[in-house]
């Protein structure tokens, strides 16, 4: 269950714009699992986060009784090089 609507977050977030979209399970820890989500720019983030249809919020929903509360979100911005 928690990977199907995951994969459906996925699906979610790169037709709303995501460059790239993964989710990574902690080797030592197999309970704790990371979503990647890369976009072009921090407007782009920002305005793929604030979109959604009705059907969307249910799957967002669903998603987000699997994350503990406990568990920080973390956000970072990839250095270009040079």
């Amino acid at each position: 269950d928690f990977l199907a609507t995951m994969y459906a977050i996925g699906r979610i977030r790169m037709r709303d714009g995501a460059r790239r979209w993964g989710i990574q399970q902690d080797i030592d820890n197999p309970n704790i699992w990371i979503e990647r989500i890369e976009s072009a720019t921090w407007t782009d983030h920002l305005r793929r986060a604030n979109r959604g249809t009705v059907a969307d919020q249910a799957v967002r929903r669903k998603a987000e009784t699997f994350r503990l509360k406990s568990a920080p979100i973390r956000r970072t911005v990839e250095r270009p090089q040079g």
